[in-house]
């Protein structure tokens, strides 16, 4: 039971971290935005088992590993052998292995700026949720990134510097002689003397 309700929570927080909301724009992917450097995250969490992975891969254009290295639960690990293909919705799918694990990626989608892939696999013995960012470059734009046009005119805006046209009236009038002297705190007068 315990094992079922992990794998449902599991599979929910995936969709839900890979779908993000619903997208301003329609994106269009191809194989060659995979090209670069990641960071990947592999999280599987069980009872007697648990599989993680964290470390850095790159892919070239065509999706394949190029070169990874990393830390596959405690224990240092090259990446050996990957290929990853993404269609033009943004699926991604495919097969990463490091010397101690293998991950057979089911569903993932890439995100709308083509900087994160967020997906489940399935792992040495169950399910894992992959996480891979982009560590280089910039994210992809959206249509309607651009920025605003700049609608000021030069009689709309005032200079920066300009004194005002009036002295501002003072917050507290300065103390009197006649006033009675203010109480001091029951902690000193400040200079670290107490009294």
């Amino acid at each position: 039971m315990k094992l079922r309700l992990s794998l449902t929570g599991m599979v929910a927080l995936a969709l839900l971290l890979a779908i993000g909301g619903p997208a301003v724009a329609q994106q269009t992917f191809q194989q060659s935005d995979l090209q670069g450097d990641w960071s990947i995250f592999v999280y599987g969490g069980y009872d007697a088992y648990t599989e993680s992975f964290y470390g850095n891969l790159n892919l070239n254009a065509a999706g394949g590993l190029m070169t990874g290295f990393g830390n596959w639960r405690g224990i240092d690990s090259f990446m050996i052998q990957g290929q990853l293909v993404l269609d033009a919705a943004g699926g991604v799918s495919g097969v990463l292995r490091c010397e101690h694990s293998n991950w057979n990626i089911m569903y993932a989608r890439m995100s709308q700026r083509k900087n994160e892939i967020t997906g489940m696999a399935e792992g040495k013995r169950f399910y894992v949720m992959v996480r891979m960012v982009r560590y280089n470059g910039d994210p992809a734009s959206l249509p309607g990134d651009e920025a605003p046009p700049d609608d000021t005119t030069p009689e709309d805006t005032e200079p920066e510097d300009t004194p005002p046209d009036e002295e501002p009236e003072p917050d507290e009038e300065p103390p009197k002689d006649e006033d009675p002297p203010a109480e001091q705190p029951p902690w000193g007068d400040g200079n670290g003397i107490r009294n």
